[in-house]
């Protein structure tokens, strides 16, 4: 039997109305999860999702993380359909899953969003990828999945790495605290690290420090951190001159002080 969930969509979120209603969609689930005791949630994602979204990951520029596409495990949810990562035909695709609702006469309900072609996903799906396919070929799919292969293992190891890293350069700053700050690191540490990971701890520390920002202590920020962002932030530890604190999303800039990389809340 279906079990219908209602939930609320906040519009103004960042990333969009999609990247939004997926979060409502995953906490909806979530909590039903937890109060039936489940272990998991099975997702129904296909080879062919995973070709649109590492098609739009490559079409936005993205890095590592974006190509790596839709993971097969987060938590507990798990997406068995995605194939076992090792080789791409132990995927299941969408036309393969209809097929196999057709023989034990299941009805499955379409997302009325899936024809909405205001919406990216829909364009990728209905027009790019079947131009795609007829000038590239029909293993297009595949191959978009085999990237993601290719590169999430790598990915999740720097990304591993990073966090290990970023949690071992936090400091307290002491008598060096100022009332604004609000994450501080070890500026000469972090610059003997890898450039790959240096500009994930970055990234990382940048959303962590908007995190930290007590409800009504930022503006509600949409934007996104950016990968200009990141470099500006990169040249305060590698490429110092003394120049001037880099802006970050959440009403947030950071600084290079007293041997401290420090990331504090601007004044209202």
């Amino acid at each position: 039997a279906a079990h219908v969930l209602r939930v609320e969509v906040d519009l103004a979120a960042p990333g969009g109305l999609e990247n939004a209603a997926r979060a409502a969609r995953h906490d909806a689930l979530e909590t039903l999860r937890r109060e039936r005791g489940a272990l998991a949630l099975l997702m129904a994602h296909t080879l062919d999702d995973q070709a649109e979204q590492v098609l739009m990951g490559l079409a936005r520029g993205g890095g590592p993380r974006a190509l790596s596409g839709i993971p097969r495990t987060r938590g507990a949810l798990l997406r068995p359909f995605l194939g076992t990562g090792r080789d791409e035909r132990t995927a299941l695709r969408r036309a393969d899953t209809e097929e196999i609702c057709r023989l034990h006469d299941l009805e499955w309900w379409e997302d009325p969003m899936n024809a909405d072609e205001t919406l990216l996903r829909s364009r990728v799906r209905h027009r790019a990828l079947p131009l795609l396919r007829e000038i590239l070929g029909e293993h297009l799919d595949e191959n978009l999945a085999r990237t993601a292969d290719l590169v999430g293992p790598d990915a999740e190891h720097l990304d591993a790495e990073a966090a290990a890293l970023l949690e071992s350069l936090r400091r307290d700053g002491g008598e060096l605290r100022e009332e604004r700050d609000v994450l501080l690191l070890d500026v000469h540490a972090l610059a003997g690290a890898a450039a790959p990971l240096r500009t994930r701890i970055l990234r990382d520390a940048s959303r962590s420090a908007e995190r930290a920002i007590p409800a009504g202590g930022a503006s509600g920020s949409t934007k996104s951190l950016l990968r200009r962002h990141v470099l500006a932030i990169d040249a305060l530890v590698v490429s110092w001159r003394g120049q001037a604190a880099v802006p970050v999303p959440g009403r947030i800039e950071v600084a290079r002080r007293d041997g401290l990389l420090v990331w504090r809340r601007l004044d209202p």
